[in-house]
């Protein structure tokens, strides 16, 4: 199968040689050579291990995003030649910010790389990904990959001796099927490998070599390599001042959700391994009869898919069940064959897990913040590295459409009515993180053509962006008024919970992380305001028995303004909190105003009550564009957006899930009061409730409130996507 992907692929442009030069060439062909032998001198080794898992939900591919959960597993492991393995686990916890999430990893092989790697690559029990890498230092790589020499290091061994190692960094040269983008590390002498680091990319990464793709399977596959970012980073450390054996192994990625407002979901699985014990002559004993002979490989195909589709109904059942299975608690043993060797797994009964107190230390959900930043630093390595390749390879494409983000698709409000998009970017030649995108709309209410232009460069740390637009704007901090739910709440409700105006300006703004979980977001703005007014209603709205028609978009004041804005977001899972600050002014009038946002999840079970609180003040006399609003979903359901409104504001909003599942139906409460800062407390309080029905958690809501204090119209329907940020 090698040889015939050897005679595959196309070389990439520039990329006509496998070695930059002739001293790379002798560094790789050396470690070529090692890796090729085995080291003789080796006989068994014995370790202690710990093995992590962690993932976190956050906002922004680059942004710091705290873990919500958290899982260890402790144990021994025992090699010996040629290739036995015998895994022993000991001890496992877990932690979580909330009760809805449940860490619990079990495995059926090992997971880790227990030598040296062969000539192919995966992670997690050798199943992903399904088609495996071409290794670098295999006999095929120089068919397949560029190699360049690129920086050296000096360290030294536990008993003092200089080592020198040499930094090797490997590229595609050619498109193939799964291949890997990263940095060796080697060993100048004998041309030992140190560390590897490397992200996997290809043309068909994600595809089953043992099924017979159709088009969307591979559809699916290029939709996975666009949102599936997965490293690798495997380490080893120098045992008895002779053997490179394995000391940390980490895989971590992300998933990126473009379709929910950006939401990226990052892992990171972390072994590690302690307290070797190097040619004690003890050869591993296996405690189970050996599995059965290799299977022919029609049959071995079906094993493996029978195994897939276990895995996935496991998973199913695992989901469902809120993370753990009875199962769990049992003790386990799995055996099996592999390359010259057998391997044996025993898990020990859950209460044993359980009473494990070798530990040493308590488990905290948040990662050690060393080891944070050096795998930080990796992926950011390897982000510089593949950036230049080819779309296919990546799965990024460099242009296109802007497809990903139905709220640019689609939008729908007072003043435009229907208001459909398109949107298309383009990667820049000389800068693959900098990212220029066009978009334009047009307004069937208004009659009036909207877009703009905006430049953002998403690289490793902060993002930036520059814009100008001539568009339909609110300056409402809370406001969510181009968001998919505020559209699909105007259409089918007749609701807009925002007031517009039409901008012309420019913007420059940088999101950056100041901490784990702490997002600050800069702005500075040019933009001249004008008014606009209603000029559409909801045919929808009408046809289900309302009156189809919007309140009236109040007028702002007319001019050009310059603006800043300082915002902090930050969050726990449980809790998410705003603190913002921005001032608009030009030579006649300023406006300056601070505000904040707090939600919280009041108990760790799933279905909990959920408390949201709101508030903000502006300097006197504001601009009316700048003065705060009360009523609306966002702040007292049972009111218009704007029945209120003035210098100051609060609100509270009170959430009661009566039960869980996919459909759950939910109590609300909300109150809130508007009007100048002097004496907020003494005007009258708004205050609305009712029962809303909710999908999948917030994905999909409706809601029937009915206010309870004077003021309103009566019954009210909303509908909001809140999940669809």
């Amino acid at each position: 199968m090698l040889l015939a992907l050897l005679t595959a692929g196309a070389l990439l442009s520039g990329d006509t040689l496998p070695f930059a030069d002739a001293a790379t060439e002798a560094v790789v062909r050396r470690a070529m050579a090692r890796h090729a032998a085995s080291d003789e001198g080796l006989h068994d080794y014995q370790a202690r291990f710990r093995y992590r898992l962690s993932f976190g939900l956050g906002r922004r591919r680059w942004a710091e995003v705290p873990n919500v959960a958290a899982e260890e597993q402790e144990g021994t492991v025992h090699w010996s030649t040629p290739n036995d393995l015998r895994v022993e686990i000991l001890g496992r916890r877990s932690a979580a910010r909330s009760a809805n999430l449940r860490l619990s990893s079990n495995f059926d092989r090992p997971w880790f790389v227990p030598r040296a790697l062969r000539d192919s690559l995966r992670v997690f029990g050798n199943e992903i990904p399904p088609r495996a890498a071409i290794h670098p230092l295999s006999a095929g790589g120089p068919e397949w990959y560029r190699y360049r020499l690129t920086d050296s290091v000096q360290v030294r061994s536990p008993e003092g001796r200089p080592i020198k190692l040499l930094a090797v960094e490997v590229l595609p040269r050619r498109q193939g099927p799964s291949l890997v983008a990263g940095r060796l590390w080697l060993e100048a002498e004998q041309g030992d490998l140190v560390r590897l680091s490397f992200r996997f990319v290809g043309t068909e990464l994600w595809l089953d070599p043992d099924d017979d793709a159709d088009a969307d399977d591979r559809w699916a596959s290029k939709l996975v390599s666009r949102v599936l970012t997965l490293d690798a980073d495997l380490e080893y450390a120098l045992q008895d001042e002779r053997h490179w054996l394995p000391y940390r192994q980490v895989v971590a990625g992300r998933v990126e959700l473009p379709w929910f407002g950006e939401l990226v979901v990052p892992f990171e699985a972390r072994t590690t391994f302690l307290d070797y014990e190097v040619n004690t002559g003890r050869a591993v004993v296996f405690r189970l009869p050996p599995p059965e002979d290799s299977l022919p490989p029609d049959s071995a195909r079906m094993a493996r898919q029978a195994r897939r589709d276990s895995l996935r109904a496991d998973g199913k059942r695992r989901r469902d069940s809120g993370g753990e299975l009875p199962e769990d608690q049992l003790a386990r043993d799995d055996r099996g064959r592999w390359e010259d060797g057998r391997y044996e797994l025993h898990r020990a009964p859950g209460d044993s897990l359980a009473a494990y107190g070798a530990w040493g230390d308590s488990l905290v959900v948040s990662d050690d913040r060393v080891d944070d930043r050096e795998v930080r630093a990796i992926q950011s390595d390897l982000e510089r590295l593949a950036v230049d390749l080819p779309p296919a390879l990546t799965g990024r494409p460099r242009a296109g459409l802007t497809w990903l983000r139905p709220a640019e698709l689609l939008r729908y409000n007072r003043v435009q009515g229907l208001a459909p998009g398109v949107g298309y970017q383009l990667q820049l030649p000389g800068d693959r993180f900098t990212t220029l995108r066009a978009e334009g709309r047009f307004g069937f209410g208004d009659q009036r053509v909207t877009g703009g232009l905006t430049l953002v460069r998403e690289a490793p740390g902060a993002r930036w962006t520059l814009a100008g637009w001539r568009e339909l704007r609110s300056n409402d901090p809370f406001a969510r008024a181009h968001a998919l739910g505020n559209s699909l709440n105007a259409m089918f409700a007749a609701h807009d919970d925002a007031d517009y105006h039409l901008g012309h300006g420019v913007r420059l703004t940088r999101e950056g992380s100041v901490g784990t979980g702490v997002e600050l977001t800069t702005t500075l703005l040019l933009e001249h305001e004008q008014s606009v007014r209603r000029d559409a209603g909801s045919p929808v709205n009408d046809v289900l028995g309302g009156s189809g028609d919007f309140p009236v978009n109040p007028p702002v004041r007319e001019g050009t303004f310059g603006g800043a804005a300082l915002r902090l977001d930050g969050g726990m899972y449980r809790t998410r909190w705003q603190l913002g600050g921005d001032v608009l002014g030009n030579d006649a009038h300023t406006t300056g105003r601070v505000y904040g946002m707090l939600s919280r999840q009041l108990l760790a079970w799933r279905a909990s009550p959920v408390l949201q609180l709101r508030a903000g003040v502006t300097t006197a006399a504001p601009l009316p564009q700048q003065a705060f609003r009360l009523g609306g979903s966002g702040s007292v359901r049972g009111f218009d957006y704007g029945t209120r409104g003035g210098q100051a504001f609060w609100a509270a909003q009170l959430d009661v899930p009566l039960k869980r599942g996919v459909f759950r139906p939910v109590l609300f409460l909300d109150a809130g009061q508007a009007g100048q800062a002097r004496g907020l407390f003494e005007t009258r309080v708004l205050a609305g409730g009712g029962l809303g029905l909710a999908l999948l958690g917030d994905l999909l809501r409706v809601d029937l409130s009915h206010p309870i204090s004077r003021g309103g119209d009566g019954l009210r329907v909303d509908l909001t996507a809140r999940g669809l940020f």
